[in-house]
């Protein structure tokens, strides 16, 4: 069967919320540069626990990246995702809901626990 996906962490310096949407103004808390960024718990294969691909992805052939940018307040949850780019629509909605469900450890700069923006690529692929 060809339905495998494989997840990649890339860079990370996003958050993102679970439940609800940040505004603009909340958005603009969410560091870039930190002195440490926060790390997935579990990395990849936690990631791809959540994954799923979606069927019409499957039929229609649709592989690629969708870089998601997570917005990690100062505990490690995700509170909101938003999609930077993507090579199909029908990709987004599966990335970020797989994102929102890990845990990350807190980002930390200067000292102190910090709300940090992520930018996670997140790989679909068919073999």
């Amino acid at each position: 069967m060809k339905t495998v996906a494989f997840i990649l962490l890339g860079l990370l310096c996003a958050t993102t919320l679970t439940a609800q949407q940040l505004t603009p103004e909340q958005k603009e808390k969410y560091l870039i540069n930190i002195d440490t960024p926060p790390e997935m718990i579990g990395g990849m294969a936690e990631l791809a626990k959540s994954l799923v691909y979606p069927p019409e992805a499957i039929r229609d052939t649709i592989q690629g990246y969708v870089i998601v940018q997570a917005y990690v307040d100062e505990t490690g949850t995700v509170v909101d995702v938003e999609v930077e780019s993507s090579p199909h629509k029908l990709l987004n909605e599966s990335a970020c809901n797989a994102v929102r469900e890990v845990k990350f450890s807190p980002g930390i700069h200067e000292g102190e626990k910090v709300n940090v923006r992520v930018s996670l690529p997140v790989r679909f692929r068919l073999d």
